[in-house]
């Protein structure tokens, strides 16, 4: 007993220096940054403060980084934040562990097969592997934090379809949580992508009806939307009647940056003309937060009409390889770890485009002569989100040009959490309010 209560103090204090070293990472950061910016004689892009500063050529080049700025992005932390080892946090890190550690590991190993049996194979090694790391935590743990550190696109896309991309688990998804209420459910194509529609019953000829278009996360390479059915299905069952339009988009880096903005507003042309629509409400979480808000731009831009609304969950607003306070201290998120987000960035930004210029690409960086004409925002981000950041930055400058604004943060949820409405109280909590929302701008 003597022994675990000394390996339990040892452990708080390995957690207080790690969380030591993220805060000194912040600093030193921050630090460098500015000196760079005085030696370059760099000018923000953006009038007000901004907690992810524009990106430099030290933000690029690796050559330029200094040691601890390599350390944070590059060196795995030994263990998360101590949140992570509590209650369903401890539980979630460890399902993550298994899950990045089991694939990470069975990628290598299947990396002598064929590439089109590469994923089969890893597959059945990544099922074989992962009952053995969940009775090792510590071993999934290192092997999750170097499959992280490691991320390409091609071992997320495997294990998105392992997990969420494959016809069983569709099918499962939504068979499971869609409404039987919502009887409606059709899927027709445009533009070379599958578009899925849901309602409570079809439309009629002439009958306007208010339309919710929903676009689904999975980091611009990878196709989440099954993950998103539990929320799809209670918007399709709002009082209001409305029809979900979620559209799935061509995938990076084959189709890079504006491939999936161009059929995201194709298909919001195609709504308009499929449907007699009476309000239209822009849903989107991740990924898909960021394609809502670009079409919105592009409305704006063209002079088109505005929806009534965007609802965004842990939006990606800011594409740019600089660091933040949340970016440091939450790079362990067990769903978007460093690692991750540069290979993100890496795929979905062409090498010549300035995401930090284009509000196409980085909506938090549009200027505030189109922030200042959109309509009502609502935002909801997660405490242990790196991206936490991101929609900080955005909500200051929606409120310096006075947009309706809802900005909801929940300190405990980490990056992705309308699907871990099952898992956790104040996720499900989260995602009603999101729904509730959404019916409220519908009225």
């Amino acid at each position: 007993r003597v022994r675990s209560i000394r390996m339990g103090k040892l452990q708080r204090a390995h957690e207080g220096l790690l969380l030591m070293l993220r805060l000194w990472g912040i600093v030193t950061a921050a630090v460098e940054d500015s000196m760079a910016r005085h030696a370059d004689g760099a000018v923000p892009r953006v009038s007000s403060f901004a907690l992810i500063p524009q990106p430099l050529s030290v933000d690029r080049d690796e050559d330029l980084k200094p040691l601890s700025r390599k350390l944070i992005e590059r060196l795995p932390m030994p263990a998360p934040l101590p949140v992570w080892h509590q209650g369903t946090h401890g539980v979630l890190r460890r399902l993550m562990d298994i899950a990045f550690g089991s694939f990470g590991f069975a990628w290598e190993v299947a990396g002598a097969a064929p590439p089109r049996a590469r994923q089969a194979v890893a597959t059945a090694v990544a099922v074989a592997v992962a009952p053995a790391l969940a009775l090792a935590p510590g071993t999934a743990s290192s092997l999750a934090a170097q499959a992280r550190a490691r991320m390409t696109v091609e071992v997320c896309r495997a294990g998105c379809w392992l997990a969420a991309d494959n016809a069983v688990v569709q099918w499962v998804m939504r068979t499971m949580m869609i409404p039987r209420a919502v009887r409606w459910q059709v899927t027709e194509v445009v533009s070379g992508s599958r578009v899925h529609l849901f309602s409570r019953k079809p439309p009629r000829k002439g009958e306007a009806r208010p339309v919710i278009f929903y676009v689904h996360g999975g980091g611009f390479v990878a196709n989440l939307m099954s993950m998103d059915m539990g929320v799809i299905g209670r918007l399709a069952n709002l009082r209001s009647n409305p029809i979900v339009v979620a559209t799935e988009y061509p995938l990076a880096p084959e189709h890079m940056y504006p491939a999936a903005l161009n059929v995201c507003s194709n298909v919001h042309e195609w709504i308009h003309r499929r449907f007699e629509v009476s309000k239209t409400v822009f849903v989107g979480e991740s990924a898909g937060g960021n394609l809502a808000l670009a079409v919105l731009l592009r409305l704006l831009d063209s002079g088109a009409q505005l929806p009534e609304g965007v609802v965004c969950a842990y939006p990606t607003l800011h594409i740019v390889p600089s660091t933040s306070p949340s970016r440091v201290c939450n790079n362990s998120d067990p769903l978007l770890a460093t690692g991750i987000m540069r290979m993100v960035v890496d795929a979905y930004v062409p090498p010549l485009e300035d995401a930090s210029a284009d509000p196409f690409i980085s909506p938090a960086v549009a200027p505030e002569s189109m922030l200042r004409k959109l309509p009502p925002i609502w935002l909801q981000a997660g405490g242990l989100d790196p991206l936490l950041d991101d929609t900080i930055d955005f909500a200051s400058r929606l409120r310096a040009c006075e947009v309706p604004l809802d900005l909801q943060v929940y300190r405990g949820l980490p990056h992705g959490f309308w699907s871990l409405d099952a898992l956790m109280p104040e996720a499900a909590a989260a995602v009603s309010r999101a729904v509730a929302s959404v019916g409220k701008l519908l009225e």
